[in-house]
């Protein structure tokens, strides 16, 4: 009984010494991959950020090309992929390329969300979606 007693301390202090070893191999592996977070996370931020600064080029560039184009007197920023637009005839909506969602002008709009937009006309207003189509009386 002595001898199985002593066995199994000795079988303890290995299993103690590995998981010693394992603790620490953690611990290290925790910080090489806490490390890796912050550097990636790092990375993918100045990538969002030249982004974000490109899509904003674009935006610029887009609202210049079409106030001159299409002879608008107001361009709000594209939105889901959608521009709120002013002529002399009202508001409505066109897509990157230009082209009106819909032929019918609005006296006030709001920008795309979610997939839909206010709009109205004298007392009467609702939502848009991106078709043109009425979706919500408000």
């Amino acid at each position: 009984m002595f001898g199985r007693c002593e066995s199994i301390k000795k079988q303890l202090l290995e299993v103690g010494s590995l998981y010693s070893m394992l603790v620490e191999s953690l611990d290290d592996l925790d910080m090489e991959y806490i490390e890796g977070i912050h550097a990636l996370k790092g990375s993918l931020a100045e990538s969002i950020k030249g982004l974000e600064a490109s899509i904003d080029e674009l935006n610029d560039d887009l609202v210049t090309l079409y106030l001159k184009e299409l002879r608008l007197l107001e361009i709000g920023r594209f939105r889901e992929g959608l521009a709120a637009v002013k002529d002399h005839k009202g508001w409505y909506f066109i897509d990157v390329r230009g082209k009106a969602i819909t032929k019918e002008r609005f006296h006030n709009v709001l920008n795309f969300e979610d997939g839909k937009a206010r709009v109205s006309k004298g007392d009467e207003g609702w939502y848009i979606d991106r078709t043109g189509r009425r979706t919500d009386f408000i």
